[in-house]
């Protein structure tokens, strides 16, 4: 078969993000189109085909989209009211859904905000814990809520999946999470700012 040059049909390998529209358009492409994509960093391996066809493109951009969706997950978010008080978990299968369900209580009037949650059987490890657990003692800074809320979260990780204290977490002002070890942050499912 010979591939028209000035008018071909890309279809894209689903990364775990992606949405239908990024893997397969509906609308035509061209060496000069294809070219700049390389030279914006696509590689060719993220291409599944290139295609004369825009009917074969499409059955194939379903086929890979029915089972890219076999395969994705839904994430869970932790929902929040827009003071930081945690509310509860929902999971969500994009993007889009999550923002569409926050659109909707706002309209209904509730401001939530939404973090991911990784969801990740790790545990935090018994030095780990004794660390956090010494500095919360040794702090004389720490009072009422603050130290409440350090408590609780030393609890959550004692007993649950490290990822569970990231739920309580996401609530904390600066000070607190500044105050959470670094390798327990990461291990909830933080990421550190390396400024």
């Amino acid at each position: 078969m010979k591939l028209n040059p000035d008018k071909f049909y890309v279809v894209y390998k689903p990364t775990p993000d992606s949405e239908m529209a990024d893997i397969f358009s509906g609308r035509p492409n061209d060496m000069n189109g294809i070219r700049l994509q390389f030279r914006g960093g696509m590689k060719p391996e993220q291409v599944f085909g290139l295609y004369d066809s825009k009917t074969d493109a499409q059955k194939d951009a379903n086929m890979l989209w029915k089972k890219h969706k076999k395969l994705d997950k839904t994430t869970t978010y932790g929902i929040y009211t827009s003071s930081g008080i945690f509310k509860f978990k929902k999971e969500f299968a994009s993007q889009k859904d999550l923002q569409d369900y926050l659109d909707e209580m706002y309209i209904k009037g509730k401001h939530y905000a939404a973090y991911r949650i990784t969801e990740s059987p790790k545990k935090i490890t018994k030095v780990q814990l004794k660390s956090f657990d010494d500095k919360i003692d040794s702090d004389d800074t720490l009072t009422g809520e603050d130290l409440d809320q350090l408590e609780n979260l030393f609890k959550i990780l004692t007993n649950k999946p490290a990822s569970e204290g990231m739920v309580l977490a996401n609530s904390f002002d600066t000070f607190l999470r500044e105050f959470i070890p670094n390798d327990i942050w990461v291990a909830m499912g933080g990421t550190l700012n390396n400024s």
